[in-house]
């Protein structure tokens, strides 16, 4: 790659992620009742540029959230 011909170093990319997998965050407390799921099925659509987290969408309540508390499953991806 050229960046690493210019910068004589390997890149990192252990942070990403295939597009469209499934994933599985965490829900609080606060966003559930006692015999509700903790963790909701969701869609990797990419990385916030923002905060250290990943953009998700929701297809149920058509939602795009932000979080860091993701399990992914790369094998699965949304259809």
């Amino acid at each position: 790659m050229p960046q690493e011909a210019w910068s004589g170093r390997n890149l990192e990319v252990g942070h990403l992620r295939v597009f469209g997998s499934i994933a599985y965050t965490h829900v609080p407390k606060q966003g559930r009742t006692k015999l509700d799921n903790r963790c909701a099925e969701i869609v990797l659509i990419g990385d916030d540029s923002r905060t250290k987290g990943y953009k998700l969408y929701d297809p149920c309540s058509d939602k795009i959230t932000v979080s860091r508390d993701v399990d992914f499953d790369e094998e699965r991806t949304w259809e």
